[in-house]
């Protein structure tokens, strides 16, 4: 009895199981890795749509753009043209600003050498200008800004100029929630972002590389 009842029991449930709908396994498309890339490259800092939705409402899926930093004298990855090195003077390259999050109260950026013999290597650091800064152009830093000291202890931006080799240039653009506008200007990478840390509402950066 106890074995009939047992061979019924497994009968039933394999007509059930192959009665139930089946979940339809899909590969992943390329535009789909793209956006999983893009939202978790930066996560370090809070910099991923999961996170900032908390305060963003255009972090919806479904409306969401990627807040970025683009130039229109080099791409990303390009080698910086000579006007921007040591072979001229200390001119900062112009960029625009895409897709600035809902309740960005700020922007910094930061330029750094992660190459540098020495360590990382500050070339410019500002903060303290408005989310409604969609440009920052040639040789001009953005109104109000707070310009922070570079590795020479220099309050304005500095060229890149590698002692040998090819060296990255990285430009880290923040869209914070608050505004900071009593931070020491003897600031380094590593204090800025601890700092920042729990107000960053996404980060975008681009990067070029140079040789003498």
């Amino acid at each position: 009895m106890k074995k009939t009842l047992v061979i019924v029991l497994l009968f039933f449930v394999m007509f059930l199981s192959a009665c139930l709908p089946q979940t339809k396994k899909t590969a992943i498309t390329s535009t789909q890795i793209d956006t999983i890339q893009a939202d978790s490259w930066d996560t370090q800092f809070g910099a991923s749509c999961s996170l900032a939705s908390t305060w963003a409402s255009d972090c919806d899926t479904n409306t969401w753009k990627l807040f970025s930093i683009t130039s229109p004298v080099f791409k990303n990855g390009d080698k910086i043209p000579n006007k921007y090195s040591c072979l001229w003077k200390d001119i900062n390259p112009p960029f625009e600003i895409i897709n600035i999050p809902q309740w960005t109260q700020s922007l910094a950026l930061i330029a750094h050498d992660p190459d540098a013999p020495n360590g990382d290597w500050i070339h410019w650091i500002i903060w303290n200008f408005s989310a409604k800064f969609t440009q920052i152009e040639e040789w001009k830093t953005p109104w109000w800004a707070t310009i922070g000291e570079n590795s020479r202890w220099e309050a304005s931006y500095r060229w890149p100029c590698p002692p040998s080799g090819t060296h990255r240039y990285i430009f880290k653009l923040y869209a914070l929630d608050t505004n900071y506008g009593d931070l020491s200007s003897k600031m380094t990478l590593a204090w800025f972002e601890g700092i920042v840390q729990w107000h960053v509402l996404w980060t975008a950066q681009i990067m070029w590389t140079y040789s003498k």
